[in-house]
C-alpha cells in the first residue's frame, strides 16, 4: 500500500450518472415503485428515466436480489442487477432493462442460474465480453461448513444467451472465506479486482488482493496484503489509472 499523497485537484465530474433505485409511490403494500434515472452530480437534481415497478403479487416477475450489485452496459444503454428470477427464490440471476427514455414499464431480460451450490457474492458488467461477470461462492450446507472456506469461481452470463442457465466458469479461485461485494470491473471490462479473505482466522482473515484478465482467463497480479482486519480490511480493490 502506498502511503499517502497529496493529490492534484480535481477534474470536473462527468455531468450525469446513472441512479439505480430511487424508490416512489407504490400502489399497494405488494408492490414496489422504483424509478430508473440520472443524478446530475453538480446541481444534485435526479431527473427520471423510466419507471420500475416491482409487483411481489406476480409469480413470473424477477425482482432486485440486492442493491449493491449492478452494472452499466454505456454501448447499449442497459443497466444490469443481480435478481430473482421469476419469482423463484431457489434460484438466482441477473437482470438487465434498457435505458431508453420513456414512461412505461422497460421489458426485463432475465438471465437464470440453475446452479443452487453457490451464491452471488458480486456482479458487474463487463464492456469486453459483452456479459455479466459474477463471483460466486459455495454455500456452506452444515454448521462445520460455516466455519471453513468456500470455493470460488469467476463466473460469465453470456448476454447473448438468456436461456442458458449453465454459467461458464472463467477461473476457479479456490476457496475463500464468504462475503459479499469483495470484486470491482475495470471501465474497459477486462481486468477484475478482487479483495478475498484467507488464512485460517474467519473472523480477522488475511487477504489476497487479485487482478484477473477476463479474456485470457488468468490472474495476471497477486497481493498478500501484510496485514489482518485487527489492523486495517480492504473493502473493495478497484482500478486506477496513474495521471
Amino acid at each position: 500500500m502506498d502511503p499517502l499523497l497529496s493529490q492534484p485537484p480535481p477534474k470536473k465530474l462527468p455531468n450525469q450518472v446513472v441512479n439505480p433505485f430511487k424508490k416512489v409511490h407504490a400502489a399497494s403494500g405488494s408492490t414496489m415503485g422504483l424509478q430508473l434515472g440520472t443524478f446530475d452530480l453538480t446541481t444534485a437534481d435526479f431527473t427520471p428515466l423510466v419507471p420500475f415497478q416491482v409487483d411481489y403479487n406476480n409469480a413470473t416477475s424477477s425482482i432486485p436480489l440486492d442493491s449493491g450489485m449492478t452494472g452499466l452496459d454505456t454501448a447499449n444503454n442497459k443497466f444490469w442487477f443481480s435478481c430473482t428470477p421469476h419469482g423463484d427464490n431457489t434460484y438466482e440471476g441477473v437482470c438487465s432493462v434498457p435505458l431508453t427514455k420513456s414512461n412505461e414499464q422497460p421489458t426485463v431480460t432475465t438471465y437464470a442460474w440453475s446452479n443452487t451450490a453457490y451464491q452471488m457474492t458480486s456482479m458487474d458488467y463487463s464492456k469486453a465480453l459483452k456479459g455479466a461477470i459474477v463471483l460466486g461462492q459455495k454455500i456452506p450446507t452444515s454448521p462445520a461448513g460455516q466455519k471453513k472456506q468456500s470455493n470460488t469461481q469467476v463466473l460469465f452470463v453470456d448476454e447473448s444467451k438468456p436461456d442458458n442457465k449453465e454459467w461458464e466458469m472463467l477461473i476457479d479461485l479456490g476457496d475463500s472465506w464468504l462475503d459479499l461485494h469483495q470484486a470491482t470491473i475495470s471501465p474497459c471490462g477486462r481486468y477484475y479486482m478482487l479483495a478475498l479473505g484467507v488464512g485460517s482466522n474467519m473472523d480477522l482473515p488475511a487477504q489476497n488482493l487479485l487482478t484477473i484478465d477476463l479474456v485470457t482467463k488468468k490472474i495476471i497480479n497477486t497481493i498478500h496484503a501484510k496485514h489482518t482486519e485487527t489492523e486495517i480490511v480492504v473493502l473493495n480493490a478497484m482500478a486506477c489509472k496513474p495521471q
